[in-house]
């Protein structure tokens, strides 16, 4: 039927099969293939009799004695009484009319009252045609155009049969029509108050105003204590529910488009937070303390601001002025610079937040709306408006009101807002108002200048423009009427708080919902106990309101219906809804969720609120009462475990519910109780029942202990097991060495405490404190206590570390523990003494003379700088793993330096196959973890790893208050002209490389690239291997000769950290001739007896002021507070790497504030790397690190983007 086939409305279908009659159709064919031949050159038109042709010549001339029209039977006024009566009746049949639908329910009434709306027969129509031929190829043409027209609009229906629905239409559409801007802004009665009135006015009460605004101001503050922006639920999911897909009035899919500007819009908080790792506190406005100087670290901010904006204007008379086409006319207080919104945005974007309480009490007001809009971008809790102005039509954006969260903070900002802050068209306006314009405008300024790009595609201009650029617009009226339709039930949901379902228990075992509501006007409207319990119909309740009110309640019902068909049989007819056990169960899993989500109240009888859904559970039990921790190593022996199904309160066995699933449906009753079991939970545990292992392994029952789940099952665990749990969350204060020679700070008392529950037990441990807390003090006074009681009689103690600090280790124990006898098996003494207590290793030593140190029993085996076995599969990892001993403790700064299977190494030397093998492990936590953002599995992790390690910040001054502050600065470096050139001549060239290369080749060209581009950044001659170089080569150079001036004039101490040995001897070279200075250069190829003293001159040769160190050689292991300045000249792609090294002189000792000095050269790939780094967000504040080796991965195009100068 060609297009015949696209029409697939029920009336329209009902309309065509009219002529179906065989001699008819065959006409009707005709009629249809004229008039698509002829549609341009036709002109019908649809009036209160049917349809006719336009008549533009008398025909008569031509002999025609007829026009053409087809015409329809007017009902007479009892019968159009009776269609207007049946509308009214129900609020679905009329929200479907004002919506253009025509509901089959509808025209099933009608039929039922003797009323054909379409036509019961073709013969009930009169055709009109010349010569007196009733049907005709012209008539049947326009049967064919009245089909396609009441297809677009059924309401054609009542039209030709001369039914006026505009009066109903129009007293509904007057109650839901599109807002006039000035009109929906202006409403406010407070205008006529004398002590509101604005600046001119011969009647303003100065003092009443001071008075009001102090009122304000105290409300302000107040209300701020009330605040949290952090509930404000995620809401994109619920505007997804509300809006129709691909709307009429836009030709692509502009929902779908619509939801991803949103979404970009969200990540707007989160770029601003990346760049700002300190996060605005509400409580800025209520601290009585000093934030500012809490903030000193930020003075760089604070001074570019204030350079932009002045430091001394609090801008103590800031009023917005709006004009009546929406537009931002003028702020007071602000240069004529800053007039536009855009400037007015940023300084709410550029002012810190900690500097913020310094500023008039309207400054703060607007700072805080700012912040609760961009919380509002991130949760995606804004939703748009439709504005008419003078014939063109605006949509702001403003707060979804109909997310209860942001409702109540919105009316709570509101109570204390300025009562002059926003003026529109020089009129005083509604705090609500005030508050949505000053959103809209920020959100405005987002979307045009920061998100969203520009769309050029003319096709679909004006309607994106409309919503995104917050301007004025000229659209059809059909459009206006498409788009108001379209965003409605965003509008809309602001009253659902009057509407409920009410659940009660049948006669037997079903369920009766009914519908009620509370009159938002009466007293009680809070209180849904208030309603009652009798059922009356809700038409009788509300059939008194007023229409607007009415209306309002007829579109929440409209909506309603939307998701939960059965009421409007509920509606129509008076009925209950009744529900059996099986349909109640799917209401309650699936449509309640949906409804409370959309504001419904849902009432439940007390019984329902036990439904739940069945889980696994198992009981696990001891079969001994006399438990104790060391039975922790040995649980499988002692305990037993039953599994057992859940339901409330209410243990099955599994025979049972296999029993229950079996002959019950979704809703089953238990001991007179309700229970809704999802058929998806029923299944899975169904299946799991069938995998049920006949015994748990030693290290997953321990796991289970601590989390009480076992592959996501719960547990029931015995209480003398819980016990034995709490004990070692718990442990008790051992008593301190007398023979220790030193006094261990409260944490490290906590530390050593720890350490020796865990040896006793059987535990290895990883103590992974901070670095230069201390771990080596508390790990030698666990191994006095233990040689004081006896154990180091028989075994020995094995200490590993790196070759720099062999003889830390040595000056530790001869200072702190006296009485512990050591060797140092290295060099030329390649012994194990077996009368001495410890025997102190490197790394190499052991590689090199494994047989000899595996060949003896071990009590314990210490590693420090832990990271050092963290590939599980290097030859080092695999031989130390081999070592045999009672207990092994890993030391680490840096547990996690890279990923989290550097974890899984360290632990799994200190607990091997606590974490089974490292396949399963990624496979159950790593993936989870690092690629998902899985918090859940994350915090499993945490438990059942939480027992075996031991971390503590030096940033927490709960652990210790005495250390000072460490001050960051990232210093942007310039290239001069010849760095220019060189850097994009490399470029150049090895991209052009790169073009015909492919596998490792490409790697290994990458990986030069790079290393030259480093250089390069670093000196030109670092590059070009030239023996003749300046500072004024080199940016970061010239940053450096900057700080140091400031070091020597002040007898400051610094180190210089770089990656190069070639770079170090440069800055040598360089800086002892601009200081003449001794500059000492720590690095690699010197033997240890020369690095020893250079690190004994640094810390007590107060002449010794410059110390350059090769990262690689003195990045870890150091202790370098002499010096109160660090800089890195090159970074390290691993942030950890470069922690490590900066904690050489930020740790315990160090009584001065640490600068750091992060050379970054501005434009280069160094900046755009240091973003990347710095906005990767690390689960459990664990320092998951990257390297190089992810830019080797890149395509060509990403290179390019990647290292390509930045004008």
């Amino acid at each position: 039927m060609g297009l015949i086939e696209k029409l697939i409305n029920w009336w329209t279908l009902e309309w065509l099969d009219l002529v179906n009659d065989e001699d008819l159709h065959n006409l009707f064919l005709e009629g249809k293939n004229y008039y698509l031949k002829k549609e341009k050159k036709l002109k019908y038109k649809i009036d209160n009799n049917g349809i006719s042709e336009i008549q533009e010549y008398d025909r008569s001339f031509f002999g025609f004695d007829h026009d053409f029209s087809i015409v329809f039977k007017s009902f007479d006024k009892k019968t159009s009484e009776k269609i207007m009566n049946i509308i009214l009746n129900s609020p679905f049949n009329l929200m479907d009319l004002l919506n253009n639908k025509f509901s089959q329910s509808l025209n099933d009434e009608f039929l039922e009252n003797g009323i054909h709306l379409i036509p019961k027969s073709i013969n009930d129509l009169t055709f009109n045609g010349y010569n007196g031929k009733k049907y005709s190829i012209e008539t049947m043409s326009m049967f064919y155009f009245f089909s396609l027209k009441i297809n677009e609009d059924p309401l054609l229906l009542f039209k030709v049969r001369n039914i006026d629905l505009s009066i109903i239409f129009n007293e509904y559409n007057s109650i839901n029509g599109i807002k006039n801007l000035t009109t929906t802004i202006s409403n406010y009665n407070a205008q006529n108050d004398d002590n509101l009135k604005i600046n001119g006015s011969k009647n303003r009460n100065k003092k009443n105003i001071m008075k009001n605004e102090r009122k304000n101001k105290e409300i302000f503050e107040n209300t701020l204590n009330l605040i949290d922006f952090n509930q404000i639920p995620y809401s994109k999911d619920r505007i997804d529910i509300l809006l129709e897909s691909k709307p009429v009035f836009f030709k692509l899919d502009f929902k779908n488009l619509f939801l991803r500007k949103l979404i970009s819009l969200s990540r707007f908080k989160n770029n601003i937070e990346s760049n700002d790792k300190s996060k605005f506190d509400l409580n800025v406005f209520t601290n009585d303390s000093d934030v500012e100087s809490t903030y000193k670290d930020k003075t760089t901010k604070n001074i570019l601001f204030y350079n932009k904006w002045g430091k001394n204007n609090n801008f103590s008379k800031t009023r917005i002025k709006v004009d009546k086409n929406y537009n931002l006319k003028s702020i007071n207080e602000f240069s004529h610079d800053y007039k536009t919104h855009h400037m007015f945005f940023n300084f709410f974007h550029e002012v810190p937040w900690w500097i913020i309480r310094k500023y008039d009490y309207k400054i703060q007001y607007i700072y805080v709306i700012y912040q609760f809009t961009l919380n509002l971008l991130e949760k995606i809790a804004i939703c748009p408006e439709l504005l008419e102005n003078n014939g063109k039509y605006l949509i702001r954006w403003i707060p979804a009101l109909f997310v209860k969260e942001v409702k109540n903070i919105f009316e709570k900002l509101a109570e204390s807002c300025p009562n002059d802050l926003v003026l529109f068209d020089d009129k005083l306006i509604s705090s609500q108002e005030q508050i949505k314009i000053i959103i809209s405008f920020f959100i405005k300024d987002i979307m045009t200048n920061t998100i969203l790009e520009t769309r050029s595609n003319p096709s679909f201009n004006n309607i994106y423009s409309l919503f995104f650029s917050s301007k004025l617009t000229e659209i059809s009226n059909e459009e206006v009427n498409q788009i108001e339709k379209w965003i409605f039930n965003l509008s809309s949901l602001k009253n659902k708080h009057e509407i409920f379902l009410s659940v009660s228990d049948g006669d037997h075992d079903d369920f009766n919902i009914d519908l009620q509501f509370i009159n938002d006007h009466s007293d009680d409207n809070n209180s849904h106990d208030s309603v009652d319990d009798d059922f009356s119909p809700i038409k009788e309740k509300i059939g008194n309101l007023d229409k607007e009110y009415k209306f309002r309640i007829f579109s929440d019902l409209y909506l309603l219906e939307s998701y939960f068909h059965n009421i409007k049989e509920l509606i129509d007819k008076n009925k209950r809804i009744n529900l059996t056990n099986e349909e109640f169960a799917d209401f309650y899993l699936n449509t309640i969720p949906l409804l409370e989500y959309l504001n419904f109240n849902i009432k439940l009888p007390k019984n329902l609120k036990n439904v739940i859904k069945p889980k696994l559970v198992i009981n696990m039990m001891a079969k001994h009462q006399s438990l104790n921790k060391e039975s922790l190593l040995n649980l499988e022996n002692l305990v037993d475990f039953d599994w057992k199904v859940a339901i409330a309160d209410k243990e099955l066995s599994l025979r049972e519910f296999k029993k229950l699933v079996k002959k019950s449906s979704m809703f089953v009753k238990i001991d007179n109780k309700n229970y809704v079991i999802d058929s998806i939970s029923s299944d899975k545990i169904s299946n799991r029942i069938k995998n049920i292992p006949n015994k748990i392994k030693h290290n997953h029952l321990l796991q289970t202990v601590l989390t009480s789940k076992y592959m996501d099952n719960e547990v029931e665990i015995d209480k003398n097991i819980l016990n034995v749990l709490d004990e070692i969350k718990n442990y008790k204060d051992i008593t301190i060495p007398e023979n220790l020679n030193g006094v261990l700070r409260p944490y490290q008392y906590r530390g050593f405490s720890w350490l020796v529950q865990n040896i006793s037990i059987g535990f290895g441990s990883i103590l992974a404190d901070d670095m230069g807390l201390g771990k080596t003090l508390q790990v030698l006074t666990s191994i006095l206590h233990f040689k004081n009681n006896g154990f180091l009689k028989d075994k020995k103690i094995l200490i590993i570390v790196p070759t720099a600090i062999l003889f830390n280790w040595q000056k530790e124990i001869e200072h702190f523990t006296p009485t512990l006898s050591f060797n140092i098996f290295h060099s030329q003494n390649k012994t194990i003494n077996p009368d001495v207590d410890i025997i102190i290793t490197s790394y190499g030593m052991v590689r090199a003379n494994f047989d000899s140190f595996n060949n003896v029993d071990w009590f314990m085996i210490v590693v420090d700088e832990a990271q050092n076995i963290k590939n599980p599969n290097t030859k080092q990892t695999k031989i130390i793993k081999q070592l045999n001993s009672d207990c092994k403790i890993a030391l680490t700064g840096t547990p996690v330096e890279n990923c989290l299977t550097d974890y899984w190494s360290i632990f799994d030397f200190v607990n091997n196959g606590y974490l089974d093998g490292l396949k399963n492990f990624k496979q159950n936590y790593v993936n989870f973890i690092e690629k998902d953002r899985d918090y859940q599995t994350l915090e499993k992790f945490k438990k059942i790893t939480s027992p075996f390690i031991l971390r503590r910040l030096k940033t927490d001054k709960s652990i210790i208050n005495d250390l000072p502050d460490k001050i960051v600065t990232e210093c942007l470096c310039p290239l001069n002209k010849e760095q220019t050139a060189l850097y994009q001549d490399v470029i150049d060239k090895t991209l052009e490389n790169l073009e015909t290369s492919s596998g490792i080749e490409r790697k290994g060209l990458v990986f030069k690239l790079i290393n030259s581009l480093k250089q390069i950044c670093n000196h030109p001659s670092h590059f070009t291997k030239s023996d003749s170089f300046s500072i004024e080569e080199s940016g970061k150079m010239e940053m450096l000769v900057d700080i140091l001036e400031n070091t020597e004039e002040n007898n400051e101490k610094i180190i210089i950290f770089t990656q190069f040995v070639q770079m170090g001897n440069i800055i040598v070279e360089l800086l002892k001739n601009n200081f003449k200075t001794d500059v000492m250069f720590y690095h690699g190829s010197l033997n240890r007896k020369v690095r020893d003293q250079i690190i004994n001159d640094f810390q007590n040769d107060e002449n010794k002021r410059i110390l350059i160190i090769s990262l690689k050689a003195g990045g870890t292991g150091l202790n370098l507070t002499a010096a109160n300045h660090v800089v890195h000249f090159d970074l390290w792609w691993n942030p950890a790497v470069e922690n490590q090294a900066t904690d050489r002189v930020f740790r315990i000792g160090q009584k001065d504030n640490v600068f750091v000095y992060r050379f970054i050269t501005n434009g280069t790939f160094e900046e755009k790397i240091n973003q990347m780094l710095s906005n990767k967000r690390e689960l459990a504040e664990m320092t998951v690190g990257t390297d190089e080796k992810f830019v080797t991965e890149m395509s060509n195009t990403e290179l390019q983007e990647l290292l390509n100068l930045k004008v």
